[in-house]
């Protein structure tokens, strides 16, 4: 805002504070996992800062082999080997989830 003899004239733009905090990085400690067909693993990712954690998204190459809910809990769904992505912005990790009869 631009003042001139005590009146305000002008616009100005106010910017709201992001809650969003750069994610400096994303990581799976575990890099392979072995379940048995109908056994749960709830994934544990690792992200930086830690308060950015609920914005993981997960993803499953392989959709008939595991599935994955939105809080990271793997479900075994058939035999198989899959890969689990977790997300954040651009970074991510994996980790390979074998499924055994």
């Amino acid at each position: 805002m631009y003042w001139k003899r005590d009146r305000g004239y002008g616009n100005f733009v106010t910017k709201p504070a992001s809650s969003e905090t750069a994610v400096k990085s994303v990581s799976i400690p575990d890099s392979i996992k072995t379940l048995k067909v109908g056994n749960t693993y709830d994934l544990n990712v690792v992200v930086e800062p830690s308060n950015q954690r609920k914005l993981v998204k997960y993803t499953t190459d392989q959709t008939n082999v595991v599935s994955i809910n939105s809080d990271g809990q793997v479900t075994a769904e058939a035999q198989g080997i899959a890969t689990v992505k977790a997300t954040v912005g651009n970074m991510s990790d994996t980790i390979t989830i074998n499924v055994e009869a």
